[in-house]
C-alpha cells in the first residue's frame, strides 16, 4: 500500500496542494494585492493623520478594514475615530472586487489597549 500512496504524495506535493492563490479564489494574487493598495495607503494615511494624543485616554483601538483589504487594528484619537472611519468606509475598491478578488483576513494579535506614545497612539 505504502508503494502505491508515495507517488500520489509526491503528484500532491508538485500540484501544491489546490493552487489556490491566498488572496482570491479567482484573481491573481499580486494583482489583486495591487488593486487595494491605494484603498490601504489610503487608510494608513487616515490612520496617520488621526492618531495624535496627550494622554492614553485620548486613544482608542478600531479595526481598519473594507471590502478590498484588513490590516488588523490601530490606534486613533478617541475624537477623530469618526473621520477615520468615514476614511475606511470610503475606500475605493470597485476595482479590487471587479477582478473577483477576495480578502483574506490575516491573523491579528488581539488588539491592546491603546497608548500614547510621544504624542502618538499606538
Amino acid at each position: 500500500m505504502l508503494e502505491r500512496a508515495l507517488p500520489l504524495c509526491l503528484l500532491f506535493a508538485a500540484l501544491g496542494c489546490g493552487a489556490a492563490s491566498p488572496a482570491s479564489e479567482s484573481g491573481d494574487n499580486d494583482e489583486c494585492s495591487s488593486l487595494a493598495k491605494p484603498a490601504v495607503d489610503q487608510a494608513l494615511a487616515a490612520v496617520e493623520q488621526h492618531a495624535s494624543c496627550a494622554t492614553d485616554a485620548d486613544c482608542i483601538s478600531i479595526g481598519v478594514n473594507s471590502e478590498c483589504f484588513d490590516v488588523c487594528s490601530r490606534a486613533v484619537n478617541q475624537a477623530e475615530v469618526n473621520v477615520v472611519k468615514s476614511a475606511l468606509a470610503s475606500a475605493d475598491c470597485r476595482e479590487f472586487v471587479a477582478a473577483d478578488c477576495n480578502v483574506i483576513t490575516p491573523p491579528c494579535a488581539p488588539p491592546t489597549g491603546p497608548v500614547c506614545n510621544q504624542g502618538r497612539c499606538e
